[in-house]
Order: C-alpha cells, then structure tokens, then sequence
C-alpha cells in the first residue's frame, strides 16, 4: 500500500502550514499535532533506515538528553517550559527520523512561498498597514523590535539594502535561513526537472528577498549550496574553483553593503555579530571549566533561558553551538554530530547537499530552533536518497 504521505497535495500542503503556522503557542500546538500525524500516518518501513548505525545514533542520541535531565534534575539548576518542550520535541524528531517517505515539494509553492515572504517584507517598505498589523499580531514576540522597519518608510529606494527586513518572520536571520531552505529544495528538485520559468522566477524573488534581510550567514548558504551543485552534481569544477577564488577576496574588499561586509572575517574589522557571539561561548565555557565543568559535559536541559551576563553585547550564545552546550553539553553534541554522521555517510550526493544548511549552526540555530528544527528534519526525510540507490536502479535496468 502506498504511504498516504506520498501524495504530492498532502506532502506540498503541511510543508506550507510548517513553514507558515503563526509564531505563537496555537501554531506550536498545530505544529506539534501534524509532526504526530505524518508520523502516524506515514511509518517509514525502509530497511536501510533499521540498520544498527541508524539505531545506536538514535540511541545514544535519547542517552545523552537523558544524562543531560538528570544532571539538571540532581543539580536541583530547575526546568523551564519552554526549553523541555523544544528538547523532547527534538528526541521525537530523532527517534522517529525519517518522519516522511521520499516526495518533492512543488516548485509552484517553492515560488508561492518564497514571493509571499518577499511581499511581506516589502508592506513595512511601502506601509502596508494591514499586513503589517496582521504580523505584528501573530508572528511577533512580545517587546520585539526592529529598527530597520521603522527607518524604512523614509529611506532612500538606493540604501534599503543595507536595512534588514524579515517579513513575516520579522526576524532577517529566520526570514534568510528560510529563504535558503527554499533555495536548497529548488536545486534539489533539479535532479528530476529541467530549469524553467517557474524554477528561474522563484530564484529572482528569493535573491531580491534575500538581499533585503541583510544576512550574511543566509548568503553564504545559499553560495555554498550553489557551488555543490557545480562541483558535486553538475561536475563544473573549473566554474566553481572560479566562484570560490572571488569568494575569497570578498573579505578583503568594501563593496558598501551589509549583506557582502566580511571584514570582520579578515581581521578589519574588531567586533561584530561574529566576534561577539564567539567570546560570549569563549566565556561561558571558560566560567564553567572554573565553577561548573559538570555542566560542560552533561549539559543543563535549557537551551532559551540564559541569565549570565558575561560583558560582551549580546546575552545570548545567539548560535546553536552555544545553546546545545548549554542544554545537552559535550556529550549531547558528540551525539548528535554520529548522528548526522551516519545519515551523511550512507547519503547520495544529492542528499548531502542538504547538510549545507549546517552552516547555520555557527552564527543561528537549526535543530534548536523549534520551528527550523522541524522543516530540516522534513526536507531530509523527504529527499534523503541512499548512496546505492542509483546503483540499485542502473542494475534493475540493465537486468530488465
């Protein structure tokens, strides 16, 4: 019997709702309840997903977390809601990967969705009153406040660019690691379709959104991605040996906008987002080699409420790096590094590329973040192909 999730209608229409559903606790609450239902619904019967490897980083994975409870239970450090619910969501996530069998998402809804998130971007330029308020309404927390949207109306059309806009999202980091999930799905559709109208259409909307948040880590994602495409799957080396070599000197050269200012990475510049989210873990972790190195290891089971103020900018490890060390420590990290591990190593090439979205981890959050955590364990569930499978089929053919 076919799986139910199959079908392209219900696989393009929950991918919609996950990356839609209003940021407050009724879209976690239908959030959680369809992660449920694709589970139920679509058992992933695969042998290759039983095998031991796939099993023992499962295991080791609920191991780790569990010491981490228990070291936060004895440690009497006390549990907050919000950081329980996202760390048992994410065992579930694990446990029960891949939660979805083999599909594609529609590059219809890839264009829908990515020029949606680039009009809403665009009502705070032009001061679309009613968008803005429906926003503000439901997809924003509480006291959050983004200058860039107040400077916009009365900005020059030539300078917008160096403002940041995330949208829907409000946020330009969440709004950019979106924007280039969207991106890697559109390549990845390319292994089955030619380029087409819709295929370069969506690419225009996404570059036009993406410049408009203003995030760096979003562009080096999407380059990057870009580049394995050449490289590992379209075997263009020359082309891409080329593009890397001008991604170099982009560090060393001011080309007067945000999105391509790198000069904090070439040692111009002496602080900035990088620079302060690296000392803030430098601290935390130098302050816990000192005091607490239990905590180091095991972890303390929270990852949102951190109250240390350590003298940098920022008061937060604002990096899932910082956060899983935080929550499930040293152990908790190793665990989830053989996790990806495995997954990597019996991967295609074309599955491989969806680790690029990794990238995040250094400067925000993927599985730590409660909505993000979800659309990339659904896209690898989705397009996750196993190295032998074309193998497989050449053998059939010539067989047949």
């Amino acid at each position: 019997m076919k799986p139910l999730l199959n079908s392209s209608f219900i696989v393009n229409s929950v991918f919609f709702l996950f990356l839609f559903l209003p940021n407050n606790m009724f879209g976690s609450l239908i959030q959680v309840i369809l992660t449920v239902f694709i589970i139920l619904i679509n058992p992933n019967k695969s042998v290759g997903f039983k095998n031991f490897s796939f099993q023992l980083s499962k295991l080791l994975f609920f191991f780790a977390i569990s010491l981490a409870f228990l070291h936060t239970f004895l440690g009497n450090y006390g549990f907050f809601f919000q950081s329980v619910f996202k760390l048992f969501y994410l065992i579930f996530l694990v446990v029960f990967f891949p939660i979805a069998s083999r599909s594609e998402i529609s590059d219809k809804l890839i264009f829908l969705a990515s020029f949606f998130i680039f009009f809403t971007q665009i009502a705070y330029i032009i001061g679309l009153t009613s968008i803005v308020n429906f926003i503000d309404t439901y997809y924003t927390s509480e006291g959050y406040f983004n200058s860039s949207e107040i400077q916009a109306t009365s900005t020059e059309i030539v300078d917008l660019f160096n403002l940041r806009f995330g949208g829907i999202y409000r946020n330009s980091n969440q709004a950019g690691r979106i924007i280039s999930l969207l991106f890697l799905i559109l390549i990845l559709n390319r292994r089955k379709k030619p380029w087409g109208k819709i295929a370069f259409a969506s690419i225009g909307t996404m570059m036009i959104s993406l410049l408009l948040t203003g995030s760096r880590t979003a562009f080096l994602v999407v380059i990057f991605i870009l580049l394995y495409y050449l490289v590992f799957i379209l075997k263009k080396r020359i082309i891409g040996f080329i593009a890397i070599a001008v991604i170099a000197i982009i560090p060393f050269v001011n080309l007067g906008n945000r999105i391509l200012d790198f000069s904090e990475l070439s040692g111009k510049k002496d602080s900035g987002s990088f620079t302060s989210k690296k000392e803030f873990l430098f601290s935390y972790v130098s302050e816990a080699i000192e005091k607490r190195p239990g905590d180091l290891v095991f972890g303390r089971f929270n990852i949102d409420n951190i109250y240390k103020n350590y003298g940098q900018r920022i008061t937060t490890f604002d990096s899932e790096i910082g956060y899983l060390l935080h929550s499930v420590g040293l152990l908790g990290i190793l665990s989830i590094l053989f996790f990806y591990l495995v997954i990597f190593q019996k991967a295609s090439l074309n599955t491989r590329m969806i680790f690029v979205m990794l990238l995040w981890s250094i400067t925000s959050t993927v599985l730590t973040n409660f909505r993000f955590s979800l659309l990339f364990i659904f896209v690898l569930s989705l397009y996750y192909e196993f190295k032998e499978s074309r193998s497989i089929i050449t053998s059939t053919k010539h067989l047949n």
